[in-house]
């Protein structure tokens, strides 16, 4: 399964709920099959700072791998997602059940001011 990561940008707005959904497909457009996998998002401030801003990973529940369907389900509650408006960057990366680790985005994720709660 190994292979270069797709760069791609997510966009969360602070106290809100966020939620992605994410299908994992092969070249010919069929998707592949994630049964045992486990996966984990890194967001930090910049690339190489050492502080992690939020971990969104199987174990905390902020990401469910639906195996079969190579679907991936990101998401974090309205009272999660307090995170200070700005850029920040991001890796995503999903382990096989024979423990091989595969990153499959990175990019940047913005998180958008809260208007509301001011």
């Amino acid at each position: 399964m190994t292979a270069l990561a797709s760069t791609y940008g997510f966009t969360a707005d602070r106290g809100a709920t966020f939620t992605q959904v994410i299908k994992y497909k092969d070249d010919s457009n069929n998707a592949l099959n994630l049964t045992g996998f486990t996966g984990v998002m890194v967001i930090r401030q910049r690339t190489n700072a050492s502080q992690v801003v939020m971990t969104l990973s199987t174990d905390n529940e902020r990401i469910v791998i639906d195996g079969p369907t190579g679907t991936i389900t990101l998401q974090v509650s309205a009272s999660d997602m307090v995170i200070e408006p700005g850029r920040y960057t991001y890796t995503f990366e999903v382990t096989s059940s024979g423990g091989e680790v595969t990153r499959l985005l990175m990019g940047d994720f913005i998180v958008r001011t809260d208007v509301y709660r001011l």
